[in-house]
């Protein structure tokens, strides 16, 4: 299935998705406390009219360049296989699993805090789901539980390997912020959410009930007295 067919089929799902935004291939649900969630569709390579549902959540509040799948599901269709477009049953199906297993998934990580507890459940041998746990933590002001996995992150990275080095220097400079100045780390957070969303191409996609930017500039702002231009 080529993209445009692929984007195409996407589109006509918004009606069963109305709080949904379409952006390219994926249906991203509205940000909920700096976790993005959605739905990533991809064409099969070897199957020309098949393609993949894949469910994810992750938190916007560590710089990140592109989606990542680290939490989350591939959802198949009843028969537990692949979804073909061409099949009559198809979109049906399709949403049927929506009510029944996307929007309940993404429900219940409507929060940092919810995604924390979520994400803290999953083998945290990874470095990037533990990243993903320990600055949910943090976003969620759960500062104990945020030090907590920041200490076991820091512990498991090898700083040797440059995307690992960056991961340290971020997590150090957090776990600083945490323990001399929770302002400052809320701040940070937020100045690392808005990067995020720039960087994924967010900040044109009406997805948010809440914007970043803004809120780190209230809480940037010197006097609450002072009239912003």
């Amino acid at each position: 299935m080529t993209s445009k067919e692929l984007q195409r089929y996407m589109a006509s799902l918004i009606a069963m998705l109305p709080t949904f935004t379409l952006m390219k291939d994926m249906l991203l649900a509205p940000i909920r406390e700096g976790i993005l969630r959605g739905v990533l569709f991809e064409s099969s390579t070897s199957l020309k009219t098949h393609f993949y549902i894949n469910v994810f959540s992750f938190p916007l509040c560590y710089p990140e360049s592109h989606v990542y799948l680290n939490f989350g599901f591939r959802l198949r269709n009843q028969n537990g296989e692949i979804w073909d477009a061409t099949s009559p049953n198809t979109w049906r199906d399709f949403e049927r699993a929506i009510h029944a297993q996307v929007i309940p998934y993404l429900d219940r990580l409507s929060s940092a805090a919810e995604f924390a507890k979520v994400a803290e459940k999953y083998p945290q041998g990874n470095p990037q789901t533990l990243k993903a746990t320990a600055f949910a933590f943090a976003r969620a002001e759960q500062w104990k539980e945020a030090m907590g996995a920041l200490d076991a992150l820091l512990e498991q990275l090898d700083c040797a390997v440059s995307w690992q080095h960056e991961i340290a220097n971020n997590s150090r400079i957090l776990r600083d912020l945490i323990a001399k100045n929770p302002d400052a780390a809320r701040r940070q957070l937020l100045a690392w959410e808005a990067e995020s969303i720039v960087n994924l191409g967010l900040q044109h996609v009406d997805l948010q009930r809440y914007d970043a930017t803004v809120r780190m500039r209230k809480l940037c702002s010197p006097s609450p007295r002072r009239k912003s231009s």
